[in-house]
């Protein structure tokens, strides 16, 4: 009897971790906030899609790693009143620059997507309004603002291809990240 329960204990133990083992994907970024978890359902959907041009465009380098970083970072998880996810590739921080294009190395990209409450409105406005290639829009009570900007060269194709991922995203998930933050 004891035999057959340590049987079934063990035989238990081994399916859950072979079924938690098998359908996982290492790119995935894991929330440590359960409320956070729809948003960041949402950006690894759009990071999975984007990762599939990482090979690609040499501007998307590591991508997938990077932005899995920072999403599972305590600086992502602290930065934005609910979530955001960040990816720079050959911007010059230090230089000054009259035109954005111009603080960038070759083969520049930025992408940049936040979810703010209702009660920062008045910051997704501003973005919207400051940030070239900048769009926005609210989503039931929250507003997301977005951001594809290449450089050196510009890369329009690629620019709209990540902007078609994430519309098409903000409309699979509305729903789930449209309801307000608490």
């Amino acid at each position: 009897m004891k035999n057959m329960l340590m049987f079934r204990f063990t035989f238990i133990v081994a399916i859950t971790f072979l079924i938690l083992g098998c359908g996982t994907d290492d790119r995935v970024a894991a929330s440590f906030s359960p409320k956070r978890q729809v948003f960041y359902d949402f950006f690894n959907d759009i990071r999975l899609q984007v990762s599939d041009m990482e090979e690609v465009y040499s501007r998307l380098d590591g991508f997938t790693a990077d932005t899995k970083s920072f999403l599972e970072s305590r600086e992502a998880q602290e930065r934005y009143s609910i979530a955001g996810f960040y990816f720079e590739k050959g911007l010059d921080r230090e230089q000054g620059a009259y035109r954005y294009e111009d603080r960038f190395h070759e083969d520049g990209c930025v992408i940049l997507v936040i979810a703010y409450p209702p009660h920062e409105q008045s910051i997704w406005q501003t973005r919207l309004e400051k940030n070239e290639r900048g769009k926005g829009k609210q989503v039931g009570q929250n507003y997301l603002f977005y951001q594809v900007f290449t450089a050196k060269p510009q890369d329009i194709d690629l620019e709209n291809k990540i902007n078609t991922i994430i519309e098409q995203q903000i409309e699979k998930h509305a729903a789930r990240i449209g309801k307000i933050f608490n």
